[in-house]
């Protein structure tokens, strides 16, 4: 089990839904799978069986809903700049946490004040404001998108969150003005959607535990950079997310090659002019900062999260040295004429056993070569280090230990703290 909800629940949620098959297609071997669960042993297995003629359609209306709804960066930093969404960020993954939401949860309210803010015309916006918006948000999205189950009631939910600081009753008014400026259009598709989507068929694969949680991590991890995070759509940034963690955990190339085929389902033009292939290079790129001692606050947070045994530790993981060899077994098995190799895209990842069954000559090659990138990418990074004027690609904000500020009280719900500093190696104040 990969994920915490089905593959059904995941690909059902869309806003227009399609009543049959298109006439005169070819069922994908998606829907196939899923028609092959019909004599599954398992009553949850056999359900998932109804999709199969729905599953086709389904998919490219799950990408057209997460297009048309996809918020625009530019006009997101204008109404919520950069340094509040980050600790907005922040307390989500800190707050998620602690109560235990679903993973799902985490995106479902971070894309509903991505859209809420990036929607003209805008309000002044005061901290109080801010603080019942971000609650209202949570209680939308546990309402409408999540399948979360929690443990108390919804009033009581928002008080803790709250501090008992905001009334419950001006968060359900902000709750309807969110709901206004959105048009009512909420349960819109998230990244996560399209993770629990594209790995439905992974099941078959004897895959490490860690792929499902790496993918997770480098999705949320891509929140930090709003800018690159709405850029590509997000069939394809989880694409991207989840060929580089089948890549680094050494995956069989049939893995690669089955989401790549349940991409083509959401976006026929997915790898039209390298749009694949350069979203997982900015997606390394992001990974391999965050693997930086140099990280803002919402990236400390997420790592924290994500070291957990129960998460798998994927955070602890390093980033592959280099993205070249990572669609490599992707391509291998969309084409059965290239020819095998076998499990050496493992060895763009240095912090992972080499596979026992390594035994042949034209493998250690490629261990060989990976190593001599190795040596060569630190000497890179030694040297920029050095450097008097470090360049941050990506629009990633790193904040150092120094820069870190003593939070207020209200900085419990992403308002940026006061900007008093504390020394480098000084306590902070919880």
């Amino acid at each position: 089990m990969i994920s915490s909800r089905s593959p059904r629940q995941a690909i059902v949620r869309t806003s227009n839904w399609p009543k049959t098959m298109e006439d005169g297609l070819k069922p994908s071997m998606l829907s196939r799978y899923f028609a092959s669960q019909r004599k599954h042993v398992s009553p949850e297995e056999r359900i998932q069986a109804t999709l199969s003629d729905l599953a086709d359609s389904v998919c490219r209306t799950l990408h057209q809903t997460s297009q048309k709804h996809k918020p625009c960066a530019r006009y997101l930093l204008e109404g919520l700049p950069r340094v509040d969404r980050q600790e907005t960020l922040a307390w989500m993954a800190q707050a998620f946490d602690v109560m235990n939401f679903p993973q799902t949860l985490f995106f479902d309210t971070a894309l509903l004040l991505d859209r809420y803010y990036a929607c003209l015309p805008r309000e002044d916006l005061s901290t109080a404001d801010s603080q019942r918006r971000l609650l209202a948000a949570v209680c939308v999205a546990i309402k409408t998108g999540s399948n979360a189950e929690t443990q108390l009631p919804l009033r009581q939910v928002v008080t803790h969150l709250g501090h008992d600081e905001v009334s419950f009753d001006d968060v359900i008014a902000a709750e309807l003005c969110i709901l206004r400026k959105l048009r009512y259009d909420v349960g819109t598709p998230t990244p996560y959607d399209f993770l629990e989507a594209l790995s439905a068929r992974l099941k078959d694969f004897q895959l490490s535990p860690e792929n499902f949680s790496l993918a997770d991590y480098l999705l949320q991890l891509s929140l930090a950079d709003v800018i690159f995070h709405y850029r590509y759509p997000h069939a394809v940034l989880t694409a991207a997310a989840l060929l580089l963690a089948l890549s680094c955990t050494g995956a069989a190339s049939a893995a690669h090659g089955v989401v790549l085929e349940d991409l083509a389902l959401h976006c026929e033009d997915a790898d039209q002019n390298g749009m694949l292939a350069q979203c997982s290079r900015e997606l390394h790129a992001l990974w391999t900062m965050a693997c930086s001692q140099e990280q803002n606050l919402y990236v400390h947070h997420l790592k924290v999260k994500f070291a957990k045994r129960s998460l798998h530790a994927v955070s602890l993981l390093q980033a592959p040295l280099t993205p070249a060899l990572l669609l490599c077994g992707a391509r291998q098995g969309a084409n059965p004429d290239l020819p095998e190799l076998g499990n050496s895209s493992m060895t763009a990842y240095s912090g992972l056993r080499l596979n026992k069954a390594w035994t042949s000559s034209t493998a250690f090659s490629y261990v060989r070569r990976a190593t001599d990138r190795e040596r060569l990418w630190h000497e890179i990074l030694r040297v920029a280090k050095g450097s008097q004027a470090p360049v941050t690609p990506l629009g990633l904000d790193r904040i150092s230990q120094a820069d870190y500020r003593r939070p207020r009280a209200a900085s419990w719900c992403g308002q940026r703290p006061a900007r008093t500093t504390v020394k480098a190696g000084a306590a902070r104040s919880p």
